[in-house]
Parts: structure tokens; sequence; C-alpha cells
């Protein structure tokens, strides 16, 4: 169509590039028996294409290879659901919870990351924005945050302003 054309030749070659990688691997998956979205990206699949595949239904799993979870309560405190889930629901509101596994700082943001640390693109990360500098409370084990899922760079995350939207346990 015209449409894919104009991305082909104009100023979009990333985003045309992406509809290739997409359009040429809805059936992929089931004709070569590849399930996860891993398997995908050692074909060179470009990681947009893969997140829209995956949105589908067509693959499981991140780019990268899962880790086995950390261990995590059978229900979260207050509801919600755990760290390592949270991928599965880029773009609703949610409440998302898991075990601290190291934070990070740059300037005044703070980075709470679940499950597992960075720079593991499987982790979950509580990003709060212009707070100065946070220490977690001695003894605080799992955190709780709610809000809209977004995914920055192939990591799921929920981005706050404020310290307080933080629930912590022990």
């Amino acid at each position: 169509t015209a449409a894919i054309e104009a991305l082909r030749t104009g100023d979009c070659p990333s985003q045309y590039q992406t509809f290739v990688d997409y359009a040429s691997n809805q059936s992929a998956p089931a004709a070569l028996g590849i399930s996860s979205c891993a398997e995908l990206a050692s074909y060179r699949v470009k990681p947009a294409a893969i997140q829209l595949l995956r949105q589908d239904g067509l693959c499981r799993g991140r780019v990268g290879g899962r880790r086995d979870p950390a261990p995590a309560a059978e229900t979260q405190p207050g509801g919600g659901i755990n760290w390592d889930e949270a991928s599965q629901h880029i773009g609703t509101a949610q409440r998302v919870c898991g075990p601290l596994a190291g934070t990070g700082q740059s300037s005044n943001d703070v980075f709470l990351n679940l499950g597992v640390d960075y720079p593991d693109l499987n982790r979950f990360t509580i990003v709060l924005w212009d707070v100065g500098s946070v220490k977690p409370p001695p003894g605080v084990t799992h955190l709780c945050a709610s809000g809209v899922i977004t995914e920055y760079q192939g990591v799921s995350q929920i981005e706050l302003r404020s310290i307080q939207a933080v629930d912590t346990y022990r």
C-alpha cells in the first residue's frame, strides 16, 4: 500500500523494518515451533517487532532469557500482581509487588528494582522522579507500587513522583 511504501522510502526506515519483522514473523513462531520471544531475537528480529508479537500472544517471555523468578508470597500484600508478571500488563494500571533486589540513582531520580537487579532486563523498576536521595528503611524486603505499567528499553516500570506512593513490607 501507499503507507507502507512511504515508510520504506521516507524518513522512517526503522519503523519500516519493525513492520517487516512483525509481518513476516506473524506465522513463523507456530510454523517453526518457536514459542519464546528470545528465540525470535536470535533470528535478529527487531525488539519492537517482538514486543508487538508478544502483545498478540505469538511468543512468550522476554528477550534475553528469563531467570527463575525470586520467591514471592502467594498473595501480594494489599493485592496486586507479582513483579515478573508486569510485562504482560503494559499500558494498564496495576499494583505491582516484589522483593527489593537493588536501588539506583541518577541526579534526583531514584530507581527501585524488584525481583532482579540492574542491568538484568527481566527486572521491574519503580521509577521515582525528582525525589532526591531515598534509602529504604532497614529490614524492608518487599515493595508495592500502583500506577500505569510502561516499558522503557525492554524493562517494565511504574513511574511515580513521591516515595509515599511506594508501600514497604518486611
